[in-house]
């Protein structure tokens, strides 16, 4: 299980990062005891950790699919 999401900006906020509409993050988490972490472009940390967490649901949904399609 994904817990304990954090996130953060990669570079510290300048004038022309301030200016921009999405900036490098960085999204960490820990699953089964084991921290993970993951880059993405986005407004704002919050919506960061949306992004990757939406992004952890397809792929659990997917391999739920593809488990479930193995059987006849």
């Amino acid at each position: 299980m994904k817990t304990s999401y954090v996130a953060r900006c990669v570079q510290r906020n300048t004038p022309e990062t301030d200016l921009q509409n999405q900036v490098m993050h960085i999204v960490q988490w820990t699953e089964n005891g084991k921290e993970f972490s993951q880059r993405c472009y986005s407004s704002d940390p919050m919506t960061a950790i949306t992004e990757v967490m939406e992004a952890h649901k397809k792929e659990a949904l997917l391999k739920d699919f593809e488990e479930m399609s193995q059987y006849p």
